[in-house]
């Protein structure tokens, strides 16, 4: 299996902490083969938005979108040799996260003012489909968006603790089209998928794969975000442990408990179903290019 990996957050301060050199510290997506282990780099002009990586993923017609972190997004239209058919400014999106195409229309998930985003690529429509709140900055840390049962859902940290999402485990999924939450008491959830009926998604700080019904498998070291279910197998990513917070400024504890159990590299795990239970059977490492994946996309 070949898979698409956004990176995020590559900025020149992190390079610059890091003991090993980044390769590739422009490049933001990797085409990964699973069975094979090489990687890919995918190189793309992203001319002078100054960006700071890639976010969500998606499939559309004969290639994907991907989502430029920069300081106004812009949303691409790649096609499956990496081509740019297309691209447009965003200007309702903020600190956007992941994508979801339903039929012609794309959402989403616009992290810094609590919102769902709707863009219609045929058109360069945008308008925002769905709002938390009045507000226009980020308290609850919307990040993923998926379709079930034939209603829109989101995944959100909720509320803050002591103003730091760190220990935020106040983070629930949503039904926006129904106003329902269907689960609460998670500890950051991301990258909600949609398969056979089912809604899979990473408890990112809990360290594990879960469905709404039951928790698939749970590793012992790495932040969990990024996640692909194809046949038997999982795919998910690990990201290491930020050495300063993306929301508040200040440098993180190194030593916490918390932060020590995220300190596990960066990469790509794969998991096989054997009598009913997943085991590892790979990891491949992608330390070398970024600190932090955020999508994965089967092609």
């Amino acid at each position: 299996m070949k898979l698409i990996v956004s990176l995020c957050n590559k900025k020149e301060s992190v390079i610059k902490e890091r003991k090993e050199r980044v390769l590739y510290p422009k490049v933001f997506l990797l085409e990964v083969d699973t069975e094979t282990e090489k990687i890919k780099p995918v190189r793309i002009r992203w001319w002078t938005w100054r960006p700071k990586g890639v976010t969500g993923l998606a499939k559309y017609k004969d290639g994907f979108l991907c989502l430029l972190q920069a300081k106004r997004h812009k949303l691409f239209f790649l096609d499956k040799n990496y081509k740019v058919r297309k691209k447009w400014g965003l200007k309702y999106v903020k600190d956007g996260h992941s994508l979801l195409v339903k039929d012609d229309k794309v959402y989403i998930a616009s992290t810094g003012n609590d919102s769902i985003v709707e863009f219609l690529p045929e058109r360069g429509e945008e308008k925002v489909y769905w709002k938390a709140n009045e507000g226009k900055k980020d308290t609850l840390h919307i990040n993923s968006i998926a379709y079930l049962d034939g209603n829109l859902v989101i995944s959100a940290f909720g509320k803050k603790e002591k103003d730091n999402w760190l220990y935020s485990k106040n983070g629930y999924i949503l039904d926006i089209t129904d106003g329902k939450v269907i689960k609460n008491g998670l500890f950051h959830p991301h990258t909600l998928i949609s398969k056979n009926g089912k809604l899979f998604f990473c408890e990112s700080a809990r360290r594990k794969i879960r469905s709404l019904e039951e928790d698939l498998l749970q590793i012992e070291k790495g932040y969990v975000r990024g996640l692909a279910i194809y046949k038997d197998e999982i795919a998910f990513g690990i990201s290491h442990a930020r050495k300063k917070s993306k929301s508040t400024g200040r440098m993180n504890d190194m030593n916490d408990n918390l932060i020590r159990s995220f300190q596990a590299g960066c990469g790509i795990w794969i998991y096989k179903k054997v009598k009913g239970d997943f085991q590892p059977v790979k990891f491949i490492d992608l330390f070398p290019y970024s600190n932090e994946i955020y999508d994965i996309l089967p092609i």
